[in-house]
């Protein structure tokens, strides 16, 4: 009878600390994956913080790029300037016959006499205005504004990429 008792108990006990090793294993186990979950949710977030980042870096860079592909296209082409200005007058619509066109004095030298021909047909004074940039223009008729200046065409450009990058850097000559 006693090496029964005695049997029964460390049949108990094996049992007993089997149970123990096995809830010991799972609540480690529990842990261990819930602090890998945890790694897991870092190392994510971390991976899309580094992409937003990269996706910025490349989106500033794409607009450098634009930037000096920009210049040099309206250093060797001024006619690219003329788009822009029938857009400007364009928008001012049929109803305002006159205006006024401010120009970089080196466009205006470009483009008064085919300027004159071809709006013709509308009283626009042409005005120098060293404040402008060579490429870009200002009409103004009626109290309306239109600012094709490089400034604000390149604003709202990069306004629409979710930037605000002016055309100018800080370290370039005014």
């Amino acid at each position: 009878g006693v090496a029964a008792g005695v049997a029964q108990g460390r049949a108990q006990a094996e049992v007993e600390s089997q149970q123990r090793m096995a809830d010991f294993l799972a609540t480690q186990a529990n842990d261990s994956a819930q602090h890998l979950a945890g790694l897991f949710a870092a190392v994510q977030s971390q991976l899309a913080q580094a992409q937003q980042t990269m996706a910025q870096g490349v989106l500033e860079l794409s607009c450098e790029l634009a930037r000096q592909v920009l210049r040099q296209e309206l250093s060797v082409n001024p006619n690219v300037l003329m788009p822009v200005i029938r857009e400007a007058l364009e928008l001012l619509g049929a109803e305002h016959r006159s205006a006024v066109l401010r120009m970089h004095p080196a466009d205006l030298e470009v483009f008064g006499a085919g300027l004159a021909t071809e709006f013709s047909g509308m009283a626009l004074t042409l005005r120098a205005d060293l404040a402008l940039q060579p490429g870009g223009c200002v009409v103004e008729s009626a109290g309306m504004v239109v600012d094709a200046s490089l400034q604000k065409r390149w604003q709202r450009a990069v306004a629409t990429l979710g930037l605000d990058v002016t055309w100018e850097h800080s370290s370039e000559p005014g």
